[in-house]
Order: C-alpha cells, then structure tokens, then sequence
C-alpha cells in the first residue's frame, strides 16, 4: 500500500537526516534540491504530513528558508 511504502521511505530519509543536516552530510548537494522539492510537493500534491518525522519537518525547513527555494518552487509551496 503506499502508506507502507511511504513509511518505508520516510524512515530511512529521517534517519539519514537525523544525524546530518543534508541528505549527504554538512552541505547543501543536489541530491538535497531533488528530493527536498519532492518532499515539499508532496505537500501540495497529496497534502502529505510529516508528523512523526522531525527530521524530515526541520530539513524541509532549512530548505524552504533558503532564498533560492523562494525564487524557484516557494511561490507555489505551502512552507
């Protein structure tokens, strides 16, 4: 089901993120600008929670702060 499977794939994201800032550690990469835009639409698309991943709520917090966020997809996210 993809309840099963979206917590199959938030966990192991929550726990990459749980000990580093970035999906590949201290810095910003583009693995972080690929999945981080996924995340947040996911928001918009299926209104997707991240309740139960603080991990996952801050990364995308760190993400939607930044102004190139705002320049890009901002506009359109609910962050």
């Amino acid at each position: 089901s993809r309840e099963k499977e979206m917590a199959r794939l938030l966990s192991a994201i929550a726990s990459a993120l749980e000990t580093q800032p970035f999906l590949l550690g201290e810095s910003l990469s583009a693995a972080d600008i690929a999945v981080g835009s996924i995340l947040a639409y996911m928001t918009l698309l299926v209104k997707l929670s991240y309740e139960g991943y603080p991990a996952i709520e801050a990364y995308l917090e760190r993400l939607t702060s930044r102004p190139a966020f705002h320049k890009s997809i901002g506009a359109r996210s609910s962050h």
